[in-house]
Protein backbone atom coordinates (compact mmCIF):
# COMPACT_ATOMS: atom_id res chain seq x y z
CA UNK A 1 0.00 0.00 0.00
CA UNK A 2 1.06 3.67 -1.31
CA UNK A 3 1.80 5.81 2.28
CA UNK A 4 -1.69 7.61 3.76
CA UNK A 5 -2.90 10.56 4.76
CA UNK A 6 -0.92 10.85 8.42
CA UNK A 7 -0.84 7.48 8.29
CA UNK A 8 -4.85 6.71 8.40
CA UNK A 9 -7.09 4.73 6.05
CA UNK A 10 -9.79 5.32 4.39
CA UNK A 11 -12.69 2.96 6.46
CA UNK A 12 -16.01 1.73 4.54
CA UNK A 13 -19.04 0.70 6.78
CA UNK A 14 -20.77 -1.66 4.17
CA UNK A 15 -22.96 -4.59 5.09
CA UNK A 16 -23.12 -8.30 3.02
CA UNK A 17 -25.38 -7.06 0.51
CA UNK A 18 -24.57 -3.77 -0.22
CA UNK A 19 -22.99 -4.01 -4.39
CA UNK A 20 -21.66 -0.47 -3.67
CA UNK A 21 -19.48 -1.10 -1.19
CA UNK A 22 -18.20 -4.29 -2.61
CA UNK A 23 -17.41 -2.21 -5.79
CA UNK A 24 -15.67 0.61 -4.03
CA UNK A 25 -13.75 -2.04 -1.91
CA UNK A 26 -12.72 -3.62 -5.23
CA UNK A 27 -11.69 -0.91 -7.03
CA UNK A 28 -9.42 0.30 -3.96
CA UNK A 29 -7.40 -2.52 -3.87
CA UNK A 30 -6.97 -2.38 -7.68
CA UNK A 31 -5.61 1.78 -7.00
CA UNK A 32 -4.09 0.81 -3.86
CA UNK A 33 -6.10 3.06 -1.65
CA UNK A 34 -5.55 2.52 2.02
CA UNK A 35 -8.63 1.23 3.47
CA UNK A 36 -9.77 -0.91 5.56
CA UNK A 37 -13.75 -2.68 5.57
CA UNK A 38 -15.53 -2.83 8.45
CA UNK A 39 -18.82 -5.07 7.99
CA UNK A 40 -21.66 -4.11 10.15
CA UNK A 41 -23.38 -7.23 9.81
CA UNK A 42 -20.71 -9.74 11.31
CA UNK A 43 -18.50 -7.14 13.45
CA UNK A 44 -20.16 -6.22 16.24
CA UNK A 45 -17.38 -3.65 16.48
CA UNK A 46 -17.87 -2.30 13.16
CA UNK A 47 -21.72 -2.52 14.14
CA UNK A 48 -21.52 -0.06 16.98
CA UNK A 49 -19.09 2.29 15.83
CA UNK A 50 -21.62 2.45 12.77
CA UNK A 51 -24.65 3.22 15.56
CA UNK A 52 -22.04 5.89 17.37
CA UNK A 53 -21.71 8.01 14.16
CA UNK A 54 -25.22 7.71 13.35
CA UNK A 55 -25.04 6.23 10.28
CA UNK A 56 -28.04 4.95 8.38
CA UNK A 57 -26.55 4.05 4.89
CA UNK A 58 -23.85 1.71 3.94
CA UNK A 59 -21.79 2.10 2.21
CA UNK A 60 -20.43 5.50 4.72
CA UNK A 61 -16.79 6.34 4.93
CA UNK A 62 -14.55 8.16 6.84
CA UNK A 63 -12.02 9.69 5.17
CA UNK A 64 -9.37 12.63 6.17
CA UNK A 65 -10.94 12.55 9.73
CA UNK A 66 -14.48 12.85 8.35
CA UNK A 67 -17.66 10.85 8.09
CA UNK A 68 -18.86 10.78 4.51
CA UNK A 69 -22.73 8.90 4.76
CA UNK A 70 -23.63 7.20 1.28
CA UNK A 71 -21.92 7.54 -1.88
CA UNK A 72 -21.01 10.33 -4.32
CA UNK A 73 -18.34 9.04 -6.93
CA UNK A 74 -17.01 12.62 -7.31
CA UNK A 75 -16.77 12.98 -4.19
CA UNK A 76 -14.97 10.46 -3.10
CA UNK A 77 -12.52 10.46 -6.27
CA UNK A 78 -11.79 13.96 -5.42
CA UNK A 79 -11.40 12.80 -1.60
CA UNK A 80 -8.67 10.37 -2.27
CA UNK A 81 -6.86 12.24 -4.66
CA UNK A 82 -6.56 15.00 -2.20
CA UNK A 83 -5.33 12.53 0.83
CA UNK A 84 -3.89 9.78 -0.82
CA UNK A 85 -2.27 11.59 -4.09
CA UNK A 86 -3.83 8.98 -5.93
CA UNK A 87 -6.51 9.19 -9.43
CA UNK A 88 -9.18 6.96 -9.76
CA UNK A 89 -10.47 7.81 -13.62
CA UNK A 90 -13.85 9.24 -13.37
CA UNK A 91 -15.52 6.17 -15.14
CA UNK A 92 -14.04 3.60 -12.90
CA UNK A 93 -15.90 5.36 -10.12
CA UNK A 94 -19.20 4.56 -11.40
CA UNK A 95 -20.77 2.20 -9.48
CA UNK A 96 -22.96 -0.53 -11.75
CA UNK A 97 -26.20 -1.59 -9.54
CA UNK A 98 -27.26 -5.32 -10.39
CA UNK A 99 -31.17 -5.28 -12.06
CA UNK A 100 -31.79 -8.32 -10.21
CA UNK A 101 -31.50 -6.99 -6.56
CA UNK A 102 -32.38 -10.30 -4.05
CA UNK A 103 -33.27 -7.87 -1.13
CA UNK A 104 -35.86 -6.28 -3.04
CA UNK A 105 -38.90 -8.00 -2.93
CA UNK A 106 -42.31 -7.09 -4.96
CA UNK A 107 -45.97 -8.70 -3.64
CA UNK A 108 -48.97 -8.62 -6.22
CA UNK A 109 -51.68 -7.99 -2.93
CA UNK A 110 -52.91 -4.83 -2.27
CA UNK A 111 -51.54 -3.54 0.91
CA UNK A 112 -54.78 -2.63 3.36
CA UNK A 113 -54.42 0.85 5.05
CA UNK A 114 -54.62 0.56 8.46
CA UNK A 115 -57.59 2.69 10.88
CA UNK A 116 -56.29 5.92 11.77
CA UNK A 117 -56.56 5.88 14.89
Amino acid sequence: MTSSWNGYRIEIFKDDLSPIGNQVHSFFKEFSVPHIVKNVVHDPEARRDFKLLNLQLVPSFIIGGRVYEGYDPILIGELVEKFYDIKIPNERLIIDIPLHRPWFFEYDKKIISLPKL
